[in-house]
């Protein structure tokens, strides 16, 4: 069995003619008689003088009577099938409807058939077996071979893409590269036979390994505050026990950008409200320190980090932790 999938009808006189001359160079056997619906694309003037030139007799069936060119109906009826499943199993729009019916005829000419001895086609025309080790999962999911002459260092070494079938004139697979939106010819491929579809499908079981429900965590719980720092001050802490518990709020310098700092909750938000809004008035006796640099600073000293599980999820940073185990 032979297809050609055709942009528009007035191409089948030259895949006819080319068709016909290729089967009889190849296999030293001339056509006798062509049997058509009588199409106007199959009895053009060209080909009735090819066919006169060739000594290739013209058979066409009755007018709406199908049945009469069974064997050629049959044919496309089964072509159109395993193509149109092909497609729903791949979960694969009409568009490439062309690809999966020439992939449905190589497929066919390899799978044995009772009116041959259960031989293939491809068997009774090449006299040997085919082999079917490089065929694979029609619209599974491919990782595409970037050659290194088109990809510099730091670029992906693959692309994504899907299996489309096989190259005819080459042994090599048909691949649609999803990103370019094109089809491309390669042989350096990884297929993923159980991926199928344009875009990744990502499963709800495939999260994680953790038991989330085994797990003691208390929604209840108090939520976390927001604290903004503005800039940098000096703090005039009671004593040395209160001030290495309480976070230094920072005042903003005039001319320095204003930036969101990191969440966290303090008992003593308010204390540090409070001294924010009075300040010092000896500012000139600090060298000046961009706010950055006192910021991480104050972080890395107030930040203390859990030890247990419980301690994580119901200290003053749980929704942090909590966050961090569903990631």
């Amino acid at each position: 069995m032979k297809g050609f999938c055709l942009r528009a009808k007035s191409e089948s006189e030259d895949c006819i003619k080319t068709y016909i001359m290729k089967v009889q160079k190849q296999f030293g056997k001339k056509v006798k008689f062509v049997r058509h619906d009588g199409a106007r694309e199959f009895a053009t003037n060209s080909l009735k003088d090819f066919y006169e030139d060739e000594g290739i007799e013209q058979q066409t069936t009755v007018p709406y009577a199908h049945q009469t060119n069974g064997t050629a109906e049959r044919a496309i009826r089964t072509i159109v099938t395993i193509g149109r499943s092909m497609l729903h199993h791949a979960k694969l729009d009409k568009r490439f409807w062309a690809e999966a019916a020439m992939t449905a005829i190589y497929v066919k000419n390899r799978l044995p058939s009772p009116k041959i001895e259960h031989k293939t086609p491809f068997e009774i025309v090449y006299k040997c077996k085919p082999s079917v080790k490089h065929m694979r999962v029609f619209g599974c999911r491919t990782y595409i071979l970037t050659p290194k002459e088109k990809r510099l260092k730091w670029d992906p070494k693959a692309r994504t893409g899907l299996f489309l079938g096989y190259e005819e004139v080459s042994k090599a697979y048909r691949l649609y590269d999803i990103e370019a939106g094109q089809v491309v010819i390669s042989r350096d491929v990884n297929f993923d036979e159980s991926t199928f579809g344009l875009s990744p499908t990502i499963s709800d079981e495939d999260v994680d390994d953790l038991d989330f429900e085994s797990l003691d965590i208390d929604n209840d719980g108090p939520r976390q505050t927001e604290c903004t720092q503005a800039g940098k001050r000096k703090s005039r802490p009671s004593d040395e026990d209160e001030a290495a518990r309480r976070p230094r709020a920072v005042r903003h310098r005039p001319g320095l950008e204003e930036a969101s700092a990191p969440n966290y909750s303090s008992p003593h938000r308010a204390d540090a409200d409070e001294e924010e809004k009075h300040g010092d008035e000896d500012d000139d006796s600090t060298p000046p320190v961009f706010w950055r640099a006192s910021a991480n600073a104050v972080e890395a000293g107030d930040l203390s980090e859990p030890t247990t599980f419980q301690e994580a999820v119901n200290g003053p940073d749980q929704v942090h932790w909590r966050k961090a185990i569903l990631a």
